[in-house]
């Protein structure tokens, strides 16, 4: 009896260590065939301003099938040697950081690797947001205050547009390199709690490589309320309580968005503002408060980027704007992500 049962255990081990190692072509462990692919990276366009701050060069590699691959080199060496799996749409992201790993330029490129030859891929750097998706994705349910100057200042732009309900939610699968995703102030509390169900799916489009702009001053005429929806920004980014102020300071001049601004003013300029931001998230406006509080910050979260505003954009541009009211960043922002530099 003894001896049965030894027999038994041997053969449950060995049908076991075959499973996992698998038995040739096609077993659980195939490893992905790779080819050679030289990166180098160009600044030559990059205003010296930002290129001042940068000490490193971060390459990310992403596609199906394959964890990332994440190669990081000073600025002294612009020039990436790796080993990336076969196949279509490898995406390559190269962000421009600091010592502290805050991101001030990027730039991508999207293409097929097959084997032979070394792959060459030359990507240009520049300022965050600046090589946003040109299919761009307005995500709403409701006009936040009634106004469509979103829509004005992008049909102004030239830029191709499409609107999504909430509703299609569930069947809408965005391209992280073809698509921009914005989403405008007020909107109503089915909004908000359609995207917190789909939460997942819109971190990952950013986490693949994609832009996206939330305008996250809820609380107006449609009455939606993020805390209410227990809604997560992508990187465990959360809205804080409303704190209504009346001017908004600019604290981070570097990027083009905030460029030559100083002090912006507007009817509760800020709602409320963002905090558990990452360490790595630059902070374009605070409240002007003994504790200054972020209203405006962009980040990187994988591949992507994403831009939170917690002000009333589209409220103080529909009702006039002077370059000193918070409603001129609204126009600035979209430019941006039209590719327009500004």
């Amino acid at each position: 009896m003894k001896t049965k049962r030894r027999k038994a255990g041997i053969a449950l081990i060995l049908f076991v260590s075959i499973y996992i190692i698998g038995c040739g072509k096609g077993g659980p462990l195939d490893v992905l065939e790779t080819a050679p692919v030289r990166v180098e990276v160009g600044y030559q366009d990059v205003d010296p301003i930002l290129w001042r701050d940068v000490s490193n060069i971060m390459l990310r590699v992403t596609g199906d099938n394959f964890s990332p691959i994440v190669d990081t080199q000073s600025v002294n060496t612009t020039i990436f040697l790796l080993k990336v799996p076969i196949g279509d749409s490898r995406v390559f992201t190269a962000f421009g950081t600091d010592t502290n790993g805050m991101a001030y330029l990027w730039g991508r490129k999207d293409t097929n690797i097959a084997g032979g030859d070394t792959t060459r891929i030359s990507i240009e750097l520049s300022p965050l947001l600046g090589n946003a998706g040109d299919s761009i994705l307005i995500l709403r349910d409701s006009l936040p205050w009634k106004l469509s100057c979103t829509d004005s200042i992008l049909d102004i732009l030239g830029a191709n547009y499409t609107v999504v309900p909430s509703d299609s939610f569930a069947n809408f699968f965005p391209n992280s390199i073809k698509n921009t995703i914005i989403i405008p102030s007020d909107q109503p509390q089915e909004f908000y709690d359609n995207y917190r169900t789909y939460a997942t799916k819109f971190n990952n489009f950013v986490y693949d490589g994609g832009v996206m702009f939330f305008s996250a001053c809820d609380k107006g005429w449609n009455c939606g309320n993020i805390l209410e929806a227990g809604i997560v920004f992508p990187s465990g980014v959360t809205l804080d309580t409303i704190h209504h102020t009346d001017t908004l300071n600019i604290v981070i001049g570097k990027h083009p968005i905030v460029t030559e601004l100083d002090t912006l003013r507007g009817y509760f300029a800020s709602y409320s503002w963002f905090t558990d931001r990452p360490p790595f998230a630059q902070i374009l406006t605070v409240s002007p408060d003994t504790v200054e509080r972020p209203t405006l910050l962009v980040y990187q979260y994988g591949s992507g980027l994403v831009l939170l505003s917690s002000q009333p954009l589209e409220y103080e541009y529909g009702n006039g704007i002077d370059n000193d009211d918070i409603g001129i960043l609204l126009p600035r922002i979209l430019s941006f992500l039209c590719n327009n530099d500004k």
